[in-house]
């Protein structure tokens, strides 16, 4: 039974003005109705508020583009409405880091909570106490009625609506000879049960055969790893559709490596970075689920339970299919550009890594990406924050050393090309390491620009410095209790800066280091044409340098011994 959206207050802000149900209808393009759910939880603990609220984002991992642009829309409408909202998530898919950080925000007593999440048991004890206390739980991209714990409302497509028809579209590209189909699920749950099966459905009707699975892992990596797995144990696959465009995106590029161009591809989500693969025709078609209007309906759904406007059910958002045929009406051009011959990258100085001469493995790596492109690549070293803002302005092309979500003004990447491994530096004489949560409320320190609290589960008190030695003396001075920096970079600093540390009183056989985090580093784009050309150039030809062993090669070259792939 489907009932009517009645009052919506603040999803007014999807139009920018005060509308009525009938004129959102109209914006949507369908009617907007509300689904109750069949495990919906109680609005009797939440106080009716209008005043400016605190409101949690929490996706499965900053790694997916797709809840990047979900955050957006929820950043727009609190931007619009003078609402404080925050976005807390692992860089990669940890369900139990995220499981940390949801406890962390509820102890924080947020108004409202928007999650997505792969691993809806763990969170189920998590998301009870915090309705019990008053909270309000929206969870976001899902259609599910029915959830491990009651939940105020969810947002989100009807997903085997939308793969369904998508099969019904690969079907029809079809020749009656070759049909075989290889599936490309994703971590095992709700989300990738509902997406297959809606494929699934419509190619049986077809009598189209699965010949072949294989966990793409919600990543580019993964959907790159797991395409290599499927031909390694059968060649004969004509399609293949995958329960995420991150994934279809990773099984170009590995089709591209083994020179498989005979195959099929068909993603889901709509996401930008695989729209110029449907342009050329490496993949066919995907589902776009319009994340940001997503966002969105969430934020204002949220809103409206705080205030007493909504009172629960499912909201549908709309989906639309892209293939070659339309693909041109969602892609912006970056075919006519200027100075595309040079490609200017910043980056503060990492020894061995980005040498202030231009040397270093990070350097050499742009330089086998982008050289045989006849693209020059212009090394710049400044200071991280710095880096950051120019990037950002556009006074630079990239910046390397940057977390995917650090920032929501520029464009990543899927492929990473190097990694972090985070690590607490203390003097155990001062601070009882007690794990991560030994971190809440202790001063500590970083160089700028690294935005560690933003993948810690805590409220923490910081400085930061404009280099890597700073936070040093800080310690030693007894200014913070602890230094939170990347593990080599903190060994090199103690032999590069010995005689100014031994100065300051600083003996590093006094310190104790526990790892705190393991982040993925992305080179960053500026958002402008040229930045999605050069994005989309890296993320063709990396996974090219990893299967010929190139990339490796050069990590051997500079003896680094963590091969973050």
């Amino acid at each position: 039974m489907l009932t009517k959206v009645r009052r919506w207050g603040w999803l007014a802000a999807l139009t920018m003005v005060l509308v009525t149900p009938s004129s959102l209808c109209r914006a949507l393009g369908h009617d907007v109705d509300i689904v109750p759910l069949k495990s919906q939880a109680s609005f009797e603990h939440i106080a009716s508020k209008s005043e400016t609220l605190k409101i949690a984002y929490l996706p499965p991992a900053i790694e997916y583009n797709f809840y990047l642009d979900v955050w957006k829309g929820i950043a727009e409408v609190a931007g619009e409405q003078g609402h404080q909202v925050f976005q807390l998530a692992p860089q990669t898919d940890k369900p139990a880091e995220q499981m940390d950080m949801l406890q962390a925000v509820i102890e924080q007593q947020v108004d409202a909570i928007i999650l997505a999440t792969h691993d809806e048991q763990a969170a189920a004890p998590l998301i009870q106490r915090a309705t019990a206390q008053g909270i309000v739980v929206v969870i976001v991209n899902s259609d599910a009625l029915s959830h491990a714990a009651p939940v105020h409302a969810v947002v989100g497509y009807v997903q085997r609506k939308g793969t369904y028809q998508l099969g019904q579209y690969a079907a029809s590209l079809i020749s009656a000879t070759k049909r075989n189909v290889a599936i490309l699920e994703g971590e095992p749950g709700y989300h990738s049960t509902e997406r297959v099966a809606g494929f699934e459905k419509a190619i049986g009707e077809a009598a189209m055969p699965v010949v072949a699975r294989a966990n793409g892992r919600w990543n580019t990596e993964g959907g790159y790893n797991a395409t290599l797995q499927l031909f390694r144990q059968q060649s004969d696959i004509d399609v293949i559709f995958a329960a995420n465009d991150f994934e279809v995106i990773g099984a170009a590029a590995a089709l591209k490596a083994i020179n498989r161009t005979d195959v099929l591809l068909f993603g889901n989500d709509g996401v930008a970075d695989v729209l110029p693969y449907i342009r050329d025709g490496s993949v066919q078609a995907t589902v776009y689920t319009n994340p940001v209007l997503m966002g969105k309906m969430a934020m204002a759904v949220a809103v409206d339970s705080v205030e007493g406007q909504f009172r629960g059910g499912f909201v549908e958002t709309p989906t639309s299919l892209i293939s070659g045929d339309n693909v041109a009406e969602y892609l912006v051009d970056t075919t006519a550009l200027a100075n595309d011959s040079e490609l200017t990258v910043v980056s503060e100085e990492l020894v061995d890594l980005t040498n202030a001469d231009g040397s270093g493995l990070y350097w050499d790596i742009l330089r086998a990406i982008y050289q045989p492109r006849g693209i020059e690549v212009i090394a710049k070293v400044v200071p991280l924050k710095r880096a950051q803002l120019m990037t950002e302005k556009s006074h630079a092309d990239a910046m390397l050393g940057h977390h995917r979500g650090d920032s929501t003004q520029m464009i990543f990447p899927q492929w990473h090309y190097g990694s972090q491994q985070i690590y607490a530096l203390f003097s155990p004489a001062r601070l009882n390491w007690q794990g991560i949560s030994t971190l809440q409320g202790t001063p500590a320190a970083w160089v700028r620009g690294a935005n560690y609290d933003a993948y810690l589960p805590l409220e923490m008190q910081f400085e930061q410095s404009i280099d890597h030695l700073g936070p040093l003396l800080m310690l030693a001075s007894g200014r913070v209790d602890v230094v939170l920096d990347d593990g080599i970079e903190l060994q090199k600093n103690f032999r590069r800066h010995a005689e100014r540390l031994m100065l300051a009183g600083f003996d590093s056989n006094e310190y104790q280091l526990e790892k705190v985090l393991d982040l993925k580093l992305y080179l960053a784009f500026t958002n402008t044409a040229k930045g999605r050309k050069m994005a989309n150039i890296f993320d063709e030809q990396l996974p090219m340098m990893l299967r010929n062993g190139q990339l490796e090669a050069l990590y051997r070259k500079w003896q680094i011994s963590d091969f973050p792939f």
